[in-house]
């Protein structure tokens, strides 16, 4: 879960495209940096992101344009693919034969219910307008990532090689994008790793 008091989604296109790029250009799995969270005590307890909600997020709304890339392309293998997408990365049932679902990344709570039914939901591409200027920078980032997948599946021919990309091009690089993460039970010592992973020098 993202904290109340971390900023919003503050990244703009030209963070989002050089994010895109540096991963299509790298093939061994591009390293985005350190992911800073807070474990708590009990299992149940989600996870707090301390550094790094910016990059989740962004791979998180990369996640659902696969997804319904996949989706619009439609058919048995398409259709799975974005189904094991959204329950893999994007959100998962409470328990074996519940009806509800919990998102993987809890975003939060002013941010919350334009990032369900823009990126959380099935939505076929429809992004819902945004009212602030955080919903504003999500729909914005989803664009683009729909824009460049497009322009990739132009230079394609057939749907079963347009799946192929994005199930084994696409997606295979946001799974093998590497980070180094650092866990800890106390705040305290979240922000003081904080203070020393952000350092200069």
């Amino acid at each position: 879960s993202i904290p109340r008091y971390q900023r919003g989604y503050s990244w703009k296109k030209a963070d989002v495209s050089a994010f895109w790029n540096d991963m299509m250009e790298e093939w061994s799995g591009l390293f985005i940096g350190t992911i800073l969270l807070i474990q708590g005590d009990k299992r149940e307890d989600r996870t707090e992101i301390i550094d790094g909600q910016q990059r989740i997020l962004t791979i998180t709304i990369l996640f659902s344009s696969i997804r319904d890339a996949l989706r619009k392309i439609g058919g048995e293998q398409a259709i799975g693919g974005a189904s094991d997408i959204q329950s893999h990365y994007i959100e998962f049932k409470d328990y074996i034969g519940s009806m509800e679902k919990t998102p993987k990344v809890l975003v939060a709570s002013k941010l919350r219910d334009y990032f369900q039914s823009a990126i959380i939901d099935k939505n076929e591409g429809k992004i819902p307008d945004g009212s602030t200027d955080e919903e504003r920078r999500v729909k914005a980032a989803r664009a683009f990532f729909d824009s460049a997948i497009r322009k990739e599946l132009k230079e394609i021919k057939g749907d079963v090689d347009k799946i192929s990309w994005l199930l084994g091009t696409c997606l295979r690089k946001v799974e093998n994008l590497s980070v180094v993460r650092i866990g800890v039970s106390n705040p305290d010592d979240a922000y003081t790793v904080f203070e020393s992973v952000n350092a200069k020098g």
